[in-house]
């Protein structure tokens, strides 16, 4: 009769726990189920508030083998700042350089032997343009078995980075399910490493970061510069006008994840811009919140990998006063001079092109509006 009892016992548990892993996966505000590193042999964690050891040891396992990717497109970075401007995406203040496209390859290949199985978003495989980067934003997400989506820009700031500046980092964004859990800005110039991942807080060289405090005239703030929309630029100008009389400072420094890093660290009070792609901002966003930050659309609606017009800052009182103040100009939004952008149905259709290098490069498009 014992013998039996336990038998049934057995079945029970093991009908209920396999009934827990099947189904829907978030079930509860803080609970949810997370696969290890091989989605084709992993086994399954639930985890229930704050993270457990297991969850952990994923995030910085990825975080490490982010880092490795980072300081490997560091190297090319570092020894080849001042290169010449290789061809211009959709004008000629949107350059990108043969650096870029080695950088990201070299991100790519290590990602990508560490973690087969996730997806990867990297800037220099998208085709310009603002609906082509949310086309394949969309297609990324929407990838079925790619839970995982690594978001990078190899050399955010290339501008900078042709020019000679030392205001060019590599951005690593790693989002599961949606929510980005893992970030790095690394900036090989001046060897700074910045990291978070979620609920662990941020760090600069292994420092913790915690963002500024104070009110708007004590404000130290960056006014964003969207290359290739003159329309968004208008808007963040008046912004910025508006801005002028209230804050203790202005900044237009055109690379947004080392602004962001910067905001994470306290250096900049606030950081606002329009029309920016995932990979720029991934990993920033992650940071910011986790020194203590605030990260919002302009409808003051939380950061999603969606948000495409954005303010980041050390909190209220003064995120909510430069949105007042944005308003007040009508710099909460820009009219696009083309329709809104409309997903196609062969959002799945891509092309293939040579790159400079001679390596088979696949671009996302605009399909809807038949631009190549």
């Amino acid at each position: 009769m014992i013998s039996k009892v336990c038998f049934m016992l057995g079945l029970f548990t093991g009908f209920s726990r396999s009934f827990l892993m099947k189904g829907t996966q978030r079930l509860g505000p803080s609970r949810f189920i997370l696969p290890t590193l091989s989605t084709s042999t992993a086994e399954e964690v639930q985890v229930f508030g704050p993270l457990e050891i297991d969850q952990l040891d994923v995030y910085k396992k990825i975080l490490a083998v982010a880092e490795d990717a980072a300081r490997k497109a560091g190297v090319l970075v570092r020894e080849n700042i001042g290169a010449r401007v290789h061809y211009s995406k959709t004008n000629y203040k949107d350059v990108v350089t043969e650096i870029d496209i080695k950088s990201q390859r070299v991100i790519e290949d290590t990602i990508m032997s560490a973690f087969p199985d996730h997806g990867f978003l990297g800037e220099e495989n998208v085709e310009a343009g603002h609906c082509a980067s949310v086309d394949a934003l969309e297609f990324s997400l929407a990838t079925e078995g790619k839970e995982w989506l690594w978001c990078v820009d190899p050399i955010d700031g290339t501008t900078n980075f042709a020019s000679g500046l030392p205001l060019c980092v590599v951005s690593i964004g790693v989002a599961y399910k949606e929510e980005v859990v893992v970030g790095l800005i690394y900036n090989p110039v001046l060897e700074e490493m910045y990291t978070a991942i979620r609920g662990q807080g941020a760090y600069c060289n292994g420092e913790k970061m915690e963002v500024a405090v104070g009110e708007l005239d004590e404000a130290v703030v960056n006014c964003g510069y969207p290359v290739g929309n003159p329309v968004a630029t208008q808007t963040s100008m008046r912004g910025f006008s508006a801005l002028s009389s209230r804050v203790r400072g202005l900044r237009v420094i055109a690379c947004a994840a080392q602004v962001m890093a910067w905001v994470a660290q306290g250096k900049l009070s606030a950081y606002y811009s329009y029309d920016l792609n995932a990979w720029d901002v991934a990993a920033g966003a992650l940071m910011i919140q986790e020194a203590g930050g605030q990260v919002t659309d302009m409808k003051n609606v939380p950061y999603s990998l969606r948000t495409r017009d954005m303010l980041c800052s050390q909190g209220s009182p003064v995120h909510k006063d430069i949105l007042t103040t944005l308003k007040e100009v009508d710099a909460l939004s820009y009219e696009e001079e083309e329709d809104e952008c409309q997903l196609p149905d062969f959002l799945n259709v891509r092309r293939t092109k040579m790159d400079p290098s001679g390596r088979p490069k696949t671009l996302w498009y605009d399909g809807h509006r038949g631009q190549n």
